[in-house]
């Protein structure tokens, strides 16, 4: 009974190291989604001449999760709305659940949207170029950080459930 309790210790481990490992890399593939959504927005921008909300359901029904799911509801509600609230108004409402999942700076996020609702196309593509610019390096250091926290993570993961197995023995 005794070894399958220090089993269970060791297997509970290793599949929360794992975990962890998962959610950092998960955080990761979000960022460089959200990047790709924002070069994409950039390029309709350039070459379509479509609105903002038709722009943002095109992007939101890319794909299902965090960052196309805002994409699509910023779209959806500019589009049922009707003239009741402005494009920087819905960004803003909209953007704090994709913020506090990406951990964005949400000053410079809402300066986003704000932009983007103002100004004319070369003001719109000038900020978003500014903003991938940042979110790539961004990213790049994000890169690098998780690696070695992934890195720390299995080793500490496995090496403290063999201790308190035996600490337990």
């Amino acid at each position: 009974m005794k070894l399958l309790g220090l089993s269970f210790i060791l297997i509970s481990a290793y599949y929360l190291q794992k975990e962890i490992c998962y959610k950092m890399k998960h955080r990761q593939n979000q960022l460089q989604v959200f990047v790709q959504s924002l070069t994409t927005l950039k390029g309709e921008i350039i070459y379509c001449n479509s609105t903002l909300p038709e722009i943002c359901i095109k992007l939101g029904k890319r794909g299902v999760g965090g960052v196309e799911g805002f994409f699509y509801r910023v779209g959806h509600t500019l589009r049922e709305n009707l003239g009741n609230s402005t494009f920087c108004q819905v960004w803003e409402k909209e953007s704090k659940p994709l913020i506090s999942e990406l951990k964005l700076d949400s000053f410079r996020f809402v300066q986003l949207g704000r932009q983007l609702s103002t100004g004319d196309k070369k003001e719109k593509l000038e900020q978003l170029e500014w903003y991938i610019s940042q979110m790539k390096d961004n990213l790049k250091r994000e890169q690098h950080l998780i690696n070695e926290r992934i890195k720390v993570t299995r080793s500490l993961g496995l090496a403290g459930g063999c201790l308190i197995v035996l600490l337990l023995i």
